[in-house]
């Protein structure tokens, strides 16, 4: 549960770097090379710990994405492809890591009624 609420608080971070500081991206593009990072660190943990597998690995699949656009040097070559990705990657990681969290239905064990 902790890996995807820190999940859902980076991909939130992630859409406002996008909207209300873009050129935070430009900048400083290790920052958002070390949140792919901790984004793929975190969706393995949260695979490991959670009982919902599938929001894990959503978000280890956005952090590999995000990962490669870094390294490519895409990201930083566009503003608009650094908009779109940083965006996209974080509703995607919010919505999914935030379902996770507020989700947190289990295995039914039914009793002897």
């Amino acid at each position: 549960m902790v890996p995807s609420l820190l999940e859902g608080l980076l991909g939130l971070w992630l859409v406002w770097v996008a909207v209300l500081d873009p050129a935070l991206a430009d900048e400083h593009p290790a920052s958002i090379t070390m949140s792919a990072i901790v984004l793929i660190l975190l969706g393995i943990a949260a695979c490991r710990s959670d009982y919902l597998k599938w929001p894990g690995v959503v978000d280890v699949a956005v952090g590999i994405v995000l990962l490669a656009l870094c390294l490519a040097a895409r990201i930083a070559a566009a503003s608009v492809l650094t908009f779109w990705a940083l965006f996209w990657s974080g509703c995607v990681v919010g919505v999914v890591s935030f379902w996770s969290v507020f989700y947190r239905q289990g295995p039914t064990v039914e009793g002897p009624s």
